[in-house]
């Protein structure tokens, strides 16, 4: 069952719709070729890989003072928490499941996809809980201190959890990864819906099916791909084949569709720009817990465009416009591209097809004369 588009306005996310809804056409195809290949080269870029080592250090460093120090080893204590910073089930993208040793090994020396996934369920489960209990706070706070995380913001987010009744039990992400106020993250209720929720409205006698699923290869992805989720890949399907089979992972751009008549969303289609599952949450969370634990924000930035582009849930708009807020700047124009830092400009060029940018019609060195 296949649904691009609804008499509401509804339009599937990157690379799904049957029609272009951006202005110019032709400059949204240049920027969806140019945005793949962006994320492939930020995947191997050392700042995005160096943003995420460094915060799966401190992370590491604060679960395993929590423990006695516990870590090579499979610790009772240490399996609890593995099970809630880990995740089960394949079409879960960048997670390796949640025995002890897989999930030792992702903060240790783990992908991009694996430790920027398992850095933001440690910060919205584990660090995020923490902070909202009232047990053992000394304890908590010098565990804090030593793994050198960020204190005065952390301590400033467990006391607005404190005003608003927040407990372990209910603590939810926006607590320790609060939306800033005027962020395109605002808008990202109301400019996308649940296809699966659009499926079941225009067809309440049918079963939807499986939806949701990328169609890249792993190659496709620009990711890094470790043993431990190809494993996670042939445990589900023993006949699925790295090099050539399509990832079994959700695609936000695929599980969400996009509201045309939400206003971010007709600014972003009257630049051409490509639109995939909305204004990025995940991108908004990731940058709170690079504040908290003190990683440079542009490799953070980059990070987020390596896996939510690659593995096809968010594109680059979506993920610049989340980051602004936390003091990483961009150009809300057709010429976002131009400007990627940490990147060159001989590195974002690279990305392009004769080392044009979208929409620039004589290549890089050429007068056009």
């Amino acid at each position: 069952m296949s649904v691009q588009r609804t008499d509401d306005g509804l339009t599937l996310g990157a690379e799904t719709s049957g029609r272009s809804r951006a202005a110019d056409p032709a400059f949204e195809a240049e920027a969806m070729a140019f945005e793949r290949k962006l994320a492939a080269k930020a995947s191997a870029h050392a700042a995005a890989k160096g943003a995420m080592a460094d915060m799966a250090t401190k992370a590491k460093a604060y679960i395993r003072s929590g423990v006695g120090g516990a870590w090579d080893h499979a610790d009772e204590q240490l399996a609890e928490i593995f099970k809630t910073v880990g995740q089960e089930g394949v079409e879960k993208s960048g997670f390796v499941g949640t025995a002890v040793a897989d999930v030792m090994a992702v903060f240790d020396q783990g992908t991009l996809s694996e430790q920027y996934t398992h850095i933001v369920r440690f910060f919205t489960e584990v660090l995020a809980r923490d902070l909202a209990s009232s047990a053992k706070r000394a304890e908590i706070d010098q565990r804090m201190k030593e793994a050198q995380l960020n204190m005065p913001f952390l301590l400033d987010r467990r006391r607005a959890m404190l005003r608003a009744g927040g407990t372990p039990e209910s603590v939810v992400t926006r607590d320790i990864a609060p939306v800033p106020q005027g962020s395109a993250v605002e808008h990202q209720g109301d400019a996308r819906v649940r296809r699966n929720d659009v499926l079941k409205a225009l067809h309440p006698d049918q079963d939807p099916g499986e939806t949701g699923r990328t169609e890249h290869t792993v190659a496709q992805t620009g990711l890094d791909f470790s043993d431990r989720q190809k494993a996670m890949h042939t445990n589900d399907d023993p006949s699925w084949d790295v090099q050539q089979d399509a990832l079994k992972w959700l695609a936000g751009a695929k599980v969400w569709m996009i509201n045309e008549k939400n206003t971010w969303v007709e600014a972003q289609r009257k630049l051409s720009l490509p639109l995939g599952g909305g204004p990025s949450g995940t991108t908004n969370t990731m940058m709170s817990a690079a504040k908290a634990l003190q990683a440079d924000k542009y490799g953070a930035r980059l990070a987020s465009i390596a896996f939510l582009v690659g593995a096809s849930h968010h594109t680059v708009v979506e993920i610049m416009a989340a980051a602004e807020p936390f003091g990483c700047e961009y150009d809300p124009t057709q010429g976002i591209y131009r400007n990627i830092k940490p990147l060159t400009e001989d590195e974002l060029r690279a990305c392009g097809k004769d080392g044009r940018f979208p929409g620039e019609t004589t290549p890089a060195g050429k007068n056009g004369n």
